[in-house]
């Protein structure tokens, strides 16, 4: 079963200024909580988005359990938008697309995550519970970021 979240977020910064902090793929560890552990294990000479472009981390979401991920960029349109889609990771598909959209004087930003869990119905029991939960918290995480590094 597909999954599908949608979250927006009004940032009062310019559009370069928001699109220079989103496409830098080294601001991923300051956009994820403390707790979920995240680290990237991809050597990244060069931290800017391209297509391509792929990025192995671990990060603890439950239980402080450590889980490997990878994605890939496979879309970018500068100033306006990229997709990530899993590799590897611990759901059965994932596909995040990252919108910028230039409003009054600042940008809105909107995430929208389609994905499915692994093991079927047995998977999708946990899926308020678990994930719906703990991807509503790190959006929620994000927005309180996003408004300290943007503040004007």
């Amino acid at each position: 079963m597909k999954h599908h979240l949608k979250y927006e977020q009004y940032i009062n910064a310019s559009m370069d200024e928001v699109w220079a902090f989103f496409s830098d793929a080294k601001n991923l560890t300051v956009l994820t909580p403390d707790h979920m552990k995240m680290k990237v294990r991809t050597n990244l000479p060069d931290t800017k988005l391209f297509e391509g472009m792929r990025i192995a981390y671990t990060v603890s979401p439950l239980f402080g359990i450590p889980v490997f991920w990878e994605t890939e960029i496979v879309e970018v349109s500068n100033h306006s938008h990229f997709v990530d889609i899993q590799l590897k990771g611990p759901f059965k598909s994932w596909k995040h697309t990252h919108t910028f959209l230039r409003q009054g004087d600042g940008v809105l930003m909107v995430d929208e995550i389609e994905y499915e869990l692994p093991f079927g119905v047995i998977g999708n029991l946990f899926h308020e519970s678990l994930v719906l939960k703990n991807l509503e918290e790190l959006f929620i995480y994000r927005k309180d970021i996003c408004q300290k590094i943007f503040l004007k």
